[in-house]
């Protein structure tokens, strides 16, 4: 049995004005906190640096074993047949993408529990995390492929209701970008619900619920974050060439694969965070009386 949740909201989030008031009069008044968040984030970043870096490794491992032990369909060939046919090639295409989702889901549901923990302060333990990863995988691998879908439905309806309209086609991509990342701020903790709350599907409609009045200043906080790790991603991989043509692959393979694992461990927290304060503000509730599914 893990210690017991007796910390209180206010000694483990940032104070936001009088929290004994009723939650649901203050939605409007009440800030998200967001350099509060972010400071958080990069405090349990890498204050459990070593714990966050292996776990941001996992998928990056398993999917390079997955390459090199696993079939994988050569495109080029499919009309000689010399390798797969289509219906194979398209089987093996779909068994990788649902593997690489599960794996996702699973690094995932592990960053979730970490942060938790260390926002309280408490032990990490990663043994612990291990049977709540597992039982949230199937879940969460559904849930992505849903709002998968809800992404790409989204982009195909503005294209064509704006080329309907006679506008250039330029002129949908912005709508497009703003829509996707309102729509990732809406569904932003449904990972986060789903691992904590242990809701199965029922995350959807949590993270729809939590996520009202706020949208907004998490899809900001979002768009930010990735802009950054855009720009960085690209000196990286800049970089990662240059050092590879002189002969050097290898460290510079380990070099990427450390920022991956570091820019998924950091939304990964971010997200988290957000979830904790949104249990805050919305429901009266820290982090430190939310349902103690870890124990």
């Amino acid at each position: 049995m893990r210690e017991s949740d007796n910390t209180s909201a206010e000694n483990v989030l940032p104070k936001h004005g009088n929290q004994k008031k009723d939650p649901s009069s203050q939605q409007e008044k009440l800030p998200l906190g967001v350099n509060s968040i972010i400071n958080g984030t990069i405090s349990i970043l890498f204050r459990h640096i070593g714990r966050v870096f292996l776990i941001g490794l996992l998928p990056l491992f398993l999917s390079q074993l997955a390459y090199e032990f696993l079939p994988t369909p050569n495109f080029a060939y499919l009309s000689s047949r010399e390798l797969f046919s289509p219906n194979t090639a398209t089987t093996i295409t779909i068994l990788n993408a649902v593997f690489q989702i599960a794996i996702h889901a699973v690094t995932f549901a592990f960053l979730v529990q970490l942060a938790y923990d260390a926002n309280l302060e408490r032990s990490v333990k990663i043994r612990r995390y291990i049977q709540p990863a597992l039982t949230s995988v199937f879940f969460l691998s559904v849930l992505t492929i849903v709002l998968g879908v809800i992404f790409l439905g989204s982009v195909i309806a503005i294209t064509i209701l704006t080329q309907k309209l006679g506008q250039v086609i330029f002129l949908a991509i912005p709508a497009c970008f703003a829509l996707l990342l309102w729509i990732m701020a809406v569904f932003s903790v449904t990972a986060s619900v789903v691992v904590i709350e242990q809701v199965s599907f029922r995350g959807l409609g949590r993270s729809l619920a939590l996520t009202r009045n706020y949208r907004w200043a998490i899809a900001g906080t979002l768009f930010l974050t990735f802009v950054i790790v855009s720009l960085l991603q690209y000196v990286f991989t800049f970089l990662f060439k240059l050092v590879g043509e002189a002969g050097s692959l290898i460290p510079a393979s380990i070099f990427f694969s450390a920022f991956g694992s570091l820019s998924l461990s950091f939304v990964s927290i971010l997200i988290t965070l957000f979830y904790s304060r949104l249990r805050e503000i919305k429901e009266g509730i820290g982090v430190g009386r939310i349902d103690t599914v870890f124990d």
